[in-house]
């Protein structure tokens, strides 16, 4: 009989122990996983992410984290400048007050906001311009207004000596015409100015952008910061001296020019430089295209991009400095106004 309450003790002492052993390695694993959490929550922090509480959000950072990043993301309201020349129709844009005259102003207003919204950082905003010019005489003054830009807070890129074409990374030809009061207005890739038969430009070997690949790559898949509510809108002002017939052809295909992709846009045509120019195009095509940009059930089932027929050319000789980081906006005597 002792012995029986003797081994009952035991198994009792022996069964207790084990139990706590137990409890013992489910607290220490308990507090491992919570450290592991603190941890990952502290590595989210320092990626500038939220640990969200559904999987859907969760995935979208996962995906945030691992795409690459394209030069539109966070812009919510993007002006694409295709054929800046020397940059005013981005000053304009971003400082309207300077150029109150400007046929184009009403049409920033319904895409872009009031001119007190353009004039706000764009990480206030959402608001990025993008620009791109062939002539190389123009490099020095838009990177410096680009680099005034860019001290305000305004998101404002230009590439520039870059031809905007139908292909990527073509060594090609650019001529820059003999007005150079006029900041060489009308450089061209298809026209080649002449006098008494005598060449009346300057000839320069560029490299090409691909407009259509860009759009695809660089603003289609751009993301908006965390936040971000304000409506989409993308415009483009095209005034690239002839090459409109090689760029648009590829946009229509690519449905480029519908809304979600790009809203807005004006064009300026050069039709009478493929008469006399380098390259030709056929008057049939002329026709053919601007049918095709015509046609309202293009894009079905969403909406065409906007056509505004408006060429606006004022102010192209821009007397105005480069604003500072701190200068205060002032207004363009009206005298100096130009409108051709």
């Amino acid at each position: 009989m002792q012995g029986m309450v003797a081994f009952s003790l035991f198994w009792i002492v022996i069964t207790s122990f084990g139990v706590g052993l137990m409890m013992g390695v489910l607290f220490a694993a308990n507090l491992l996983l919570t450290q592991s959490d603190c941890d990952i929550s502290v590595r989210a922090a320092s990626l500038d992410l939220a640990l969200p509480a559904n999987p859907s959000a969760a995935a979208d950072n996962l995906q945030r984290m691992s795409r690459r990043s394209v030069l539109a993301d966070g812009c919510t309201k993007v002006y694409l400048d295709v054929g800046s020349n020397i940059g005013v129709q981005v000053r304009k844009l971003f400082q309207p007050e300077l150029y109150k005259e400007a046929p184009i102003l009403p049409i920033f207003d319904i895409f872009f906001g009031s001119s007190d919204e353009r004039t706000l950082p764009s990480a206030k905003s959402g608001l990025c311009a993008f620009g791109f010019e062939a002539n190389p005489e123009h490099a020095q003054r838009l990177r410096e207004l680009e680099a005034a830009y860019v001290a305000r807070g305004w998101r404002v890129k230009f590439f520039v000596p870059r031809a905007v074409t139908d292909s990527e990374g073509d060594n090609v030809t650019f001529y820059t015409n003999a007005k150079e009061s006029d900041h060489n207005w009308g450089g061209s890739m298809t026209y080649e100015s002449r006098i008494r038969g005598q060449p009346a430009s300057r000839a320069f070997n560029v490299t090409s952008l691909d407009l259509a690949t860009f759009l695809e790559q660089e603003v289609m898949t751009r993301v908006l910061f965390p936040g971000v509510t304000t409506d989409r809108a993308v415009m483009m002002k095209m005034d690239i001296e002839g090459s409109e017939f090689a760029v648009l052809p590829k946009l229509l295909q690519r449905n480029l020019l519908c809304a979600g992709v790009v809203d807005a846009l004006t064009v300026e045509w050069h039709a009478r430089y493929h008469k006399s120019g380098v390259r030709s195009v056929g008057a049939a095509a002329i026709r053919d295209l601007a049918v095709q940009l015509d046609n309202r059930t293009r894009c079905r089932p969403r909406r065409v991009a906007e056509w505004f027929k408006i060429d606006d050319e004022s102010y192209h000789l821009d007397s105005q400095p480069l604003p500072s980081k701190s200068q205060p906006l002032e207004r363009l005597p009206l005298s100096e106004v130009e409108v051709d």
